[in-house]
Parts: C-alpha cells; structure tokens; sequence
C-alpha cells in the first residue's frame, strides 16, 4: 500500500482526531483517535526512538492522557 495523502482533523465536540489516509488505489482508510490512545502512541513512539513526541513537553503528552472536560484548553 502506497499512501498518497494523509490528512488530520481534531473535531472538537468529540475531543478526538481523524485520521485519514488515501492510497495510491484509490482506498480511503479512516482512524479516529481519542486524546488517551494518541498520547499512547506518541508515548509509545518516543519509547521506540522515532522521536515524534520531542516537540512535545512533559506537561502536554501527559495532558493527552488525561479526560477532556469539553472546554478547550492551550498548552504552552
């Protein structure tokens, strides 16, 4: 599989990110994550070298893990 665009969105109102790749086929794939599994898995990234997670502070990966009350929040 050949990914040919990948796209992300953060819908508010349900505190989550879609995810969604278009291969070269033609085939759409969507994944939608919740702030606990995306800080899982850039926890899980950085833990396995890639790195993703280094812009990330401390502070705002634990954030991720934590329940959302649906007020929205800024993380310096």
């Amino acid at each position: 599989m050949n990914v040919r665009q990948l796209h992300t969105s953060y819908v508010l109102k349900e505190d989550r990110v879609l995810l969604r790749l278009l291969t070269s086929a033609q085939q759409e794939y969507r994944l939608w994550l919740t702030r606990a599994m995306t800080g899982q898995c850039l926890a899980s990234l950085e833990q396995a070298g890639w790195g993703l997670a280094s812009a990330a502070t401390p502070a705002q990966l634990s954030q991720l893990s934590q329940p959302h009350d649906g007020a929205s929040r800024q993380v310096h």
